[in-house]
């Protein structure tokens, strides 16, 4: 099965903020690797992380860019 990671919880991922929501966030990734499931982040997301870390995060274009990498 496949499944697509949505933008907060790519951001969450990234950016271990806000925490509890974070934590959430792997776990359930996790849950889903342990099954097999295959997941996958479409363009329109990649985008909107990289926008979301610049304007709301204030993080560099170069560390997003890394961090996205």
């Amino acid at each position: 099965m496949k499944t697509g990671l949505d933008t907060s919880i790519v951001l969450r991922l990234l950016t271990g903020q806000p925490e509890e929501q974070a934590f959430q966030a792997l776990e359930e990734v996790l849950r889903l690797k342990e099954t097999g499931t295959t997941l996958w982040v479409s363009d329109l997301v990649i985008s909107e992380v990289y926008f979301a870390l610049q304007y709301h995060y204030r993080i560099p274009k170069t560390e997003t860019i890394s961090m996205i990498d």
